[in-house]
């Protein structure tokens, strides 16, 4: 004899004729109570056990031993581990993916650090000084940065003298660094804000523009005093007007060596204190 259980009847296979017999919630073979509660089918488990259980006591049935088994035990055991090993897994991978989500947010938060733009003229100030030397002014070009962010300076200045209602560019020459050594001399610095960068200088041949070609060398053929000292930081920004310390009546003037050429300036690269 085979037996089928289905959701609220047992079927009975017994030769060739069978038919179907309706035995409620139980059905009972050889002695066995066999369970045919649908929570129960095909796997045994402590929560289907209850389910059936429930089931039993609201038709007024009696329990089953089988559903008191050790068997039943040691399911309950096995399920009760696993259930606090997914929760111990669970825990973890929460965990984990809370932090990967607190280092993606820190992540975002923070601002990508972009490389500082050129300065700008309007965030710069400018010194301009020197002593005589052999007929020269040898000195240096110094300029802040008084904004609230850094800024790069790049290439060298450009510097102009102005005179009354004519300004001169002066002819710039590089100045090699081998003439101070322990130096360090950069094409392009970084100024942080409130900090400065300057440039090295040796002025030369500062003529009188009206003075007669022939004229020899010497004060007589000396230009006039600047009025002011306009520095331009990079091609397409606007001059600074250049401070000189004590005022320009202290800045010494180059001598006049030769009328019929352009004043000249020599320039070092850009060093920081």
């Amino acid at each position: 004899m085979t037996l089928i259980i289905r959701r609220a009847q047992v079927r009975v296979l017994a030769g060739p004729s069978a038919s179907p017999v309706n035995t409620g919630l139980f059905a009972r073979t050889n002695g066995l109570a066999t369970e045919a509660c649908p929570h129960c089918v095909p796997k045994r488990s402590r929560s289907r056990a209850r389910a059936c259980r429930f089931h039993a006591r609201r038709q007024g049935r009696a329990i089953p031993d089988v559903w008191r088994s050790p068997e039943w035990e040691d399911d309950r055991q096995e399920q009760l581990v696993s259930m606090r090993l997914s929760m111990v897994s669970l825990r973890v991978g929460c965990a984990a993916a809370g932090s990967a989500a607190a280092t993606a947010l820190a992540a975002s938060a923070t601002p990508a650090h972009s490389a500082p733009s050129a300065c700008q003229a309007s965030s710069l100030s400018a010194s301009f000084g020197g002593q005589g030397a052999t007929q020269a002014i040898v000195g240096g070009l110094t300029i802040a940065n008084n904004g609230k962010t850094a800024c790069r300076v790049t290439g060298h200045p450009v510097i102009a003298m102005r005179t009354g209602g004519s300004t001169e560019t002066l002819g710039e020459l590089p100045w090699s660094s081998s003439a101070f050594p322990g130096t360090h001399f950069s094409s392009s610095v970084l100024l942080r804000p409130h900090h400065s960068a300057s440039v090295r200088i040796r002025w030369m041949n500062w003529c009188e523009p009206k003075a007669p070609r022939s004229s020899p060398p010497g004060n007589a053929a000396q230009g006039k005093r600047p009025s002011r000292i306009l520095v331009t930081i990079a091609p397409g920004t606007r001059p600074i007007s250049a401070s000189v310390p004590g005022g320009l009546r202290q800045l010494g003037l180059p001598d006049c060596i030769v009328p019929s050429r352009p004043s000249t300036i020599e320039v070092t690269l850009w060093s920081t204190p």
